[in-house]
């Protein structure tokens, strides 16, 4: 027989073991989506922390890496048939016209998209715009003459102390290509000359960022955001949008095509929380220029053929490694 302190210590334990059925059972209720994304680690982890804080029964895993990479990842699984992403968010809208082409991206039709924001859908509505990211110079404050124009990259006292990201793993660095070649006032001969000037390739923009705060080289073409940012935290440099105008970025999002067109109502939410006005100031405090709004270069923006762009691609890559080889 249990006496009544027995019988008390077997209730609370009963009501205990309970409490964690119960928590267990909420733990499996909860939805998780999964993101492709190249943006920028530090500014995911707070996107996603700011969205699960206000949909805590959803969790969202993270694929992240340079435009490339996810590209190339999410292309291997459609080949495959395994495709893991519900949501993709790159900084190419030329790569993500591309899928869409292939025809593995979703509609963003049943997606709640505030009215002001829709002149950045694509015309098929099937991705849009989240930020504005737009590509100049950043340079060491160090540096004696002061670069203002693209062009003066190409000048003899900036040999061998400039820097750019490569356009096999940045997808900004892809689209300034694609948009430079197709430009007379640049082509191959801007290229040409910026080997001639011993430039140096990196991987992404942060290492752009970095090889010029430490001096290691003086001037970089880098996306803005990330040169304002490191200024800002105390990093000895600046940044200036060059004469020649900007080439902006939209970074845009799309949910991923299902079989069934059945897609996540999680995914959705998303989708709706990063073009939100809390998630539009959410890019704001990260450095970034939210897309609403003028850009204060509206008028110096570099407009290109996306459909030019994307055709030349691989070929232009392809020469761009050919010339860079050494």
């Amino acid at each position: 027989m249990f006496n009544s302190t027995s019988k008390t210590i077997m209730k609370k334990f009963f009501l205990f073991c309970i409490c964690l059925l119960s928590l267990g059972a909420c733990e499996k209720k909860k939805e998780n989506i999964i993101l492709y994304t190249s943006q920028h680690n530090k500014d995911i982890v707070v996107l996603i922390n700011a969205f699960q804080k206000k949909n805590p029964d959803i969790h969202v895993e993270v694929f992240r890496s340079g435009t490339t990479e996810v590209i190339n990842r999410f292309l291997l699984e459609a080949k495959n048939g395994n495709i893991e992403a519900d949501v993709i968010m790159i900084s190419d809208t030329v790569a993500m016209e591309n899928l869409k082409r292939k025809r593995l991206l979703g509609s963003l039709d049943g997606v709640q998209i505030a009215e002001d924001l829709r002149a950045f859908y694509d015309f098929d509505k099937t991705y849009c715009g989240t930020k504005r990211i737009s590509i100049g110079l950043v340079f060491n404050k160090n540096l004696a003459s002061k670069p203002t124009s693209f062009a003066d990259l190409n000048k003899p006292e900036f040999k061998d102390k400039i820097v750019m990201p490569s356009p096999f793993y940045s997808g900004a660095a892809a689209l300034m290509l694609g948009i430079f070649i197709e430009n007379p006032k640049f082509g191959w001969d801007f290229y040409t000359k910026l080997k001639s000037n011993n430039i140096t390739i990196v991987d992404g923009n942060a290492s752009v960022v970095e090889a010029v705060a430490s001096g290691k080289k003086m001037v970089g073409i880098v996306v803005d955001f990330m040169a304002f940012n490191a200024k800002h935290k105390g990093s000895p440099i600046d940044f200036i949008y060059p004469e020649e105008g900007i080439i902006t970025i939209t970074e845009p999002i799309a949910l991923i095509k299902k079989k069934d067109e059945n897609y996540k109502p999680q995914a959705k939410k998303f989708v709706e929380f990063v073009l939100s006005d809390e998630g539009q100031e959410i890019a704001k405090n990260l450095g970034y220029m939210p897309i609403k709004g003028l850009h204060p270069w509206e008028k110096k923006i570099m407009h290109f053929n996306s459909e030019n762009v994307l055709e030349n691609l691989e070929t232009n890559k392809n020469r761009f490694a050919e010339l860079f080889k050494n």
